[in-house]
Formats: C-alpha cells, structure tokens, sequence
C-alpha cells in the first residue's frame, strides 16, 4: 500500500510511484467523501489490490 495524500496534502512522490494522477485523486475524493476539497481527507490510500481507500478527517474541536 501507499499513502497518497495525509492531511489534505498529497505525497507527488508516492503518486508517481502508483502512477495515479491529481485527477485521479480528486476522484477518489468526490466518489469516497461527496468534496472536491483535498482538506476534507485525513488519509488517502492506495492498497494491493488497486482499490483506493479514503478516510474522512475529523472535524476540529467545536465544529461541525
């Protein structure tokens, strides 16, 4: 697996290595998380098998 992307930025390295585009990404955000907004994601995740996983990040303290 590599990591894609933490905290809303994305790693140009690791992308090059899985040869998966910004278009790429901000796909797997749209169709994962419903936002084009990079910050939305604490992680972003590409496994063995190609499938690539998203998590959500938490929201700061006292909001929502």
């Amino acid at each position: 697996e590599l990591t894609l992307m933490r905290q809303g930025v994305p790693d140009p390295l690791q992308m090059r290595r899985a040869l998966v585009t910004s278009r790429d990404l901000h796909g797997a955000l749209r169709k994962k998380l419903n936002t084009d907004d990079p910050c939305e994601a604490e992680r972003v995740t590409l496994e063995c098998d190609g499938d690539i996983t998203v998590v959500r990040a938490r929201p700061a303290p006292g909001t929502r």
